[in-house]
């Protein structure tokens, strides 16, 4: 690929060469273009990340870290990652399995907030202001908040148990 036409953030593929075993197509993530001139010439890398390389986190995401960075040659990307239906099917897979993950974990912390008020006899607040500031306890942004108002029901059965 030109120089010219990769952007830093975006993802193109790339092939893996590694002897003994098959091509792999792989994503690759820029992170800089690096241009050095000498005299009448110019010379460039690309730096960046091979994004199968890079862990999933509890939340399905990856985490690219600074010190993973490798280099390649702009010749060895093939293109923006989403002309090769092999990974744009990956990284729909990657979506889709990150987006039941945060179902999941929003689903949970809605069940927690029902069993909150359940188990302490606090009253629910009306379902258009179940987000209400407030509320003994809050489902917001999938993740469960007790407020003042909640504290001590909660201490109280927690203490039962």
């Amino acid at each position: 690929m030109q120089t010219k036409s990769i952007s830093v953030g975006e993802e193109y593929a790339k092939l893996r060469r590694r002897h003994g075993e098959p091509d792999q197509l792989l994503r690759f993530r820029v992170a800089a273009v690096v241009t050095r001139k000498e005299r009448s010439q110019s010379y460039s890398k690309i730096e960046g990340w091979i994004v199968e390389d890079q862990p999933l986190n509890d939340n399905g995401e990856r985490s690219f870290d600074h010190n993973q960075i490798v280099s390649c040659s702009p010749d060895d990307l093939l293109g923006p990652f989403q002309e090769h239906k092999e990974l744009f099917d990956r990284r729909q897979a990657e979506i889709a399995a990150r987006e039941r993950i945060e179902k999941e974990h929003s689903d949970a912390c809605a069940r927690l907030t029902e069993l909150l008020y359940e188990k302490t006899g606090l009253a629910r607040p009306a379902p258009d202001d179940f987000k209400g500031w407030d509320a003994p306890f809050r489902n917001s942004h999938a993740r469960v908040e007790i407020v003042r108002g909640g504290v001590i029901p909660l201490i109280a059965v927690l203490e039962r148990l």
